[in-house]
């Protein structure tokens, strides 16, 4: 062993290069449960109106993708180890998946999970919602004609949704490459550090269903009833019994909307993939 001059102490971290010339490969899979896709009766009401369409989608959501606990959670290794990277003795502690030497390669997986999501149509463009199904719709009013519109928005809220959340994700892990030499790298995830080094990071964000019940509901109701007001009749009531003297009152209910979430902005971010392989530190791997 040749002589120490830094000492560099690793700690609760995952996924972690230290060395010269080391390349790194990290995928972040970001899995949904069911979305919700909600919206208002005013929505209906312009898209099933004169109006039509906006020119672009408008759509809110509260998905949030969590990073705690992924750095050092759930650690193969709960102890400390050393080793020697060229002139450095790196300590590394309560972590998994670290690496160290020069010339490596390294391959991470990592899964972040994002609790209920629900997503609110604001604006529908005519690129969500094709004119022949909705004309179809303020025609013909039905359950099939009115999911095949709602089934339509739900593939843009789908698209919008994960271009949100992939830079979400994206901004978040932020740039991979620690410059100089750290003293302390603490509760980082998947990051390279000790120069030359080349990150690659790729995003997958997989949303498995959206459910279009309300939507649908909301859409059908809306088109009966302009339906009706063109027609000049009213909408069919609910049946009721009444005996002589007796006066009824007869209300409609809905349930409230979800207040609007928040609105993520869309940014792309675009990785190159490439393959390799490479020695872990003590046989210590990202998910060991």
């Amino acid at each position: 062993m040749g002589t120490i001059r830094r000492v560099v102490l690793i700690d609760g971290c995952s996924g972690v290069q230290y060395g010269r010339d080391n390349e790194q490969y990290s995928v972040y899979r970001v899995t949904l449960p069911p979305v919700a896709l909600e919206s208002t009766e005013a929505l209906a009401r312009h898209l099933l109106s004169d109006d039509r369409q906006w020119s672009r989608d408008v759509f809110d959501h509260n998905g949030q993708a969590s990073f705690a606990g992924l750095a050092g959670a759930g650690s193969a290794f709960g102890g400390v180890a050393e080793a020697v990277a060229g002139d450095t003795l790196v300590i590394v502690r309560n972590s998994r998946g670290v690496q160290v030497g020069d010339g490596n390669t390294q391959h991470n997986k990592f899964q972040i999970r994002v609790a209920s999501v629900a997503i609110k149509a604001v604006q529908v463009s005519p690129a969500a919602a094709s004119r022949a199904a909705v004309d179809r719709l303020c025609q013909h009013p039905s359950q099939a004609t009115a999911g095949m519109v709602a089934r339509q928005i739900a593939d843009a809220a789908r698209e919008h949704l994960v271009l949100d959340l992939t830079a979400q994700v994206t901004r978040e892990v932020g740039n991979p490459v620690i410059p100089g030499q750290p003293a302390e790298i603490s509760g980082r995830t998947g990051v390279q550090a000790g120069g030359s080094a080349r990150a690659h990071v790729r995003v997958v964000v997989e949303v498995t269903t959206v459910n279009v019940d309300r939507l649908t509901a909301v859409l059908l109701r809306q088109a009966r009833r302009d339906l009706a007001a063109k027609e000049g009749t009213a909408e069919t009531p609910a049946a009721t019994f009444t005996t002589p003297g007796q006066e009824t009152d007869s209300a409609s209910s809905a349930s409230a909307d979800r207040p609007a979430a928040k609105v993520a902005r869309i940014d792309r971010t675009t990785r190159p993939p490439s393959t390799g392989a490479g020695p872990a530190l003590g046989g210590i791997s990202p998910f060991g």
